[in-house]
């Protein structure tokens, strides 16, 4: 049912209203188009809903909109993923010790050897994998801007990633280089004045990179679920992973 009051002009992209709100910029959700704003029962994805009121706790738990206009107080009732930077996404628990992904580790490990060669990480001590995850973003799930803390490499393998399903978007280290880089000081991007980097995922490819590098997921904007193995690696001494 349209509203009688007012005319929906949009869909309007979702950092065009942080902007005119005058609010930080969200690299993450930035291509997000925002169609309509609706109440918590009836809002779904690509719709702002809001929250404002504890006897709406039970819709608040349960709504599908992209994003909710609420207190701090109350945004706890919000649904939540389980883990760290997913929004509107699952990730299992460590699948490290899972035999059926012993060929996929293998080839982890190799391509770990060809990272470290690469940095000339030290040949005394180990890589290891410190732990091993299954994500599944459906319609809307993204993963916020972050970085891997304790990892020496991390990386992500791609399973199923239908059209449109989320690029993985690597972000300067420098934060400050697109005050410097950007649309009014540049004339062609490249990788050398680029602020970010976008990476469109294949079926079977695997990304590896340093644990600090921060980055994040676009939202699926598919219908279908997007899939994915994740992973973190470390580096220990060789005799703490020696059996004796």
């Amino acid at each position: 049912m349209s509203n009688p009051f007012f005319k929906n002009n949009g869909p309007f992209k979702f950092n065009y209203i942080l902007k005119e709100l005058n609010l930080n910029v969200d690299e993450s959700n930035k291509d997000l188009n925002i169609t309509d704003i609706k109440d918590l029962q009836n809002s779904k994805f690509e719709e702002i809903t809001f929250f404002h009121s504890k006897k709406y706790k039970k819709a608040a738990n349960t709504t599908k909109a992209s994003f909710c206009l609420t207190t701090d107080n109350l945004k706890k009732e919000l649904p939540k993923s389980n883990i760290g930077s997913d929004v509107n996404a699952w990730q299992s628990p460590n699948l490290e010790d899972t035999d059926i992904l012993n060929p996929v580790k293998h080839e982890i490990f190799h391509n770990a050897d060809v990272m470290s060669r690469m940095f000339n990480i030290r040949e005394d001590k180990e890589l290891v994998i410190g732990n091993m995850w299954a994500g599944i973003n459906p319609r809307g799930g993204t993963n916020k801007p972050h970085t891997h803390p304790g990892a020496l490499f991390s990386g992500v393998i791609y399973i199923q990633v239908p059209e449109n399903s989320g690029n993985l978007c690597f972000i300067h280290p420098a934060q400050n280089h697109n005050y410097h880089f950007n649309v009014h000081t540049v004339t062609k991007w490249d990788t050398i004045n680029s602020g970010e980097r976008h990476i469109i995922p294949k079926v079977g490819k695997m990304i590896m990179f340093p644990g600090y590098q921060s980055h994040y997921v676009e939202p699926n904007l598919s219908d279908e679920d997007r899939i994915t193995i994740g992973f973190n690696i470390s580096l220990t001494d060789i005799n703490r992973t020696t059996n004796t």
